[in-house]
């Protein structure tokens, strides 16, 4: 898959999980909180169901972004694996993020290691 059909990709889901989520708004405004009760009276795992599913679409994006990210930093033409700065700088970023650190200094971070692998490896 090129990088342009992969953005289209995320852009289209995003779109998606964007009008999911404002039908989900729009379908639970008219449900009253009476009804909402009895049904969980019923049945407890059917009224449970909705916020499992609404947890998997609210994780949808960050999901998509993080797979993205992975396949933009190693692939290379042809589809072949590129092992290279962005490598060493995502496990930077990946390293500052586990500190918990704000996001501009996870930027800097990786920027700074990306810098320095491509100033002292020729080819990179």
């Amino acid at each position: 898959m090129s990088g342009a059909a992969l953005w289209a990709a995320v852009v289209a889901l995003a779109i998606g999980t964007y009008l999911l989520r404002s039908l989900g708004v729009v379908v639970t405004a008219g449900r009253s909180r009476e009804a909402e009760e009895t049904a969980g009276e019923v049945d407890g795992a059917s009224a449970a169901a909705p916020g499992r599913v609404a947890t998997l679409v609210s994780l949808l994006p960050v999901v998509l972004l993080a797979a993205l990210v992975a396949v933009q930093t190693v692939a290379g033409e042809g589809g072949r694996l590129v092992v290279d700065a962005r490598v060493l700088a995502m496990g930077a970023a990946a390293v500052a993020l586990a500190f918990r650190a704000p996001f501009l200094v996870v930027m800097l971070a990786a920027a700074v290691v990306a810098a320095i692998v491509r100033a002292c490896v020729p080819g990179t």
